[in-house]
């Protein structure tokens, strides 16, 4: 790409008016503001908040703890073995399509010890201490609820490879996150991307399809305002960025159910 091309604003070159709060995707990105200002107007994460404030209580079903139910073993794939295990073994691979199967089941899994006790302990307290500090330069992003996404320091312990490149972590984000409709498409090619998805019975397997792949063109080579900007567009898979972790204090109610972004509803 030209100097001259990249002089320009990614709006320019696309031909979207100054000031409108429409990215060049065709998504409203809305007005930016920050927290502290957005408390003093009244102005609330989602809206509302994004509490559950249903009459009917959702049940809640917890993992660990002295609350925790035989019912949620289902969600759990124990992987203290993986540790001992050598790559490539039979084991490794039933445990990763175990714990793919559970993950596109419920859309979580939880990975019991499969970090060593003796490495996670540390980072316990000084997460604890990083987490309730104001960093420069760093904002916390208000989500649902009364919980915060952080980022974490860009510094060890929280860039080893043991924690963030760990491989059965990599290799269940690789066949799990496939869905490229984003790449190169407009609000409404995504939207039609996915009733075509839903239609043809909503398997994962459905977005490695030819048609699903990126979109060659300028919101390709120039993604919009908003969207990630990590990896290399001649690359296909997914792209990690930054570290982040969710916050939720002693006492937050329970979240409103998520949707995707582009499907209409509440």
């Amino acid at each position: 790409r030209s100097i001259a091309r990249r002089s320009l604003t990614v709006g320019q070159y696309l031909g979207i008016e100054e000031g409108s709060t429409v990215n060049e995707a065709g998504f409203d990105v809305g007005i930016k503001i920050s927290p502290e200002e957005a408390e003093k107007l009244g102005i609330k994460p989602f809206g509302d908040g994004g509490a559950d404030d249903s009459p009917n209580a959702r049940l809640r079903v917890y993992t660990h703890g002295p609350c925790a139910s035989p019912a949620a073993s289902s969600f759990i794939i124990d992987c203290a073995s993986w540790r001992s295990t050598a790559r490539g073994e039979t084991k490794r691979k039933d445990m990763a399509d175990q714990a793919l199967a559970v993950l596109k089941t419920n859309g979580f899994v939880v990975l019991e010890r499969l970090l060593s006790p003796e490495d996670v302990a540390p980072l316990e307290t000084e997460a604890v201490q990083y987490l309730n500090t104001k960093h420069e330069g760093l904002m916390k992003q208000p989500l649902r609820a009364n919980r915060q996404q952080l980022t974490l320091p860009c510094k060890t312990p929280w860039t080893s490879d043991w924690l963030i490149k760990h491989e059965l972590v990599l290799e269940l984000v690789a066949r799990y996150v496939c869905n490229n409709l984003a790449g190169g498409r407009t609000q409404e090619e995504q939207q039609s991307g996915l009733v075509q998805w839903l239609m043809a019975g909503a398997e994962l397997d459905w977005f490695r399809l030819p048609e699903a792949m990126p979109k060659p063109g300028r919101l390709w080579d120039y993604p919009a305002e908003g969207c990630s900007e990590v990896g290399n567009a001649d690359e296909k898979g997914p792209w990690l960025g930054r570290v982040m972790v969710t916050k939720t204090p002693p006492g937050s109610p329970a979240q409103k159910h998520h949707r995707d972004i582009n499907l209409p509803g509440p």
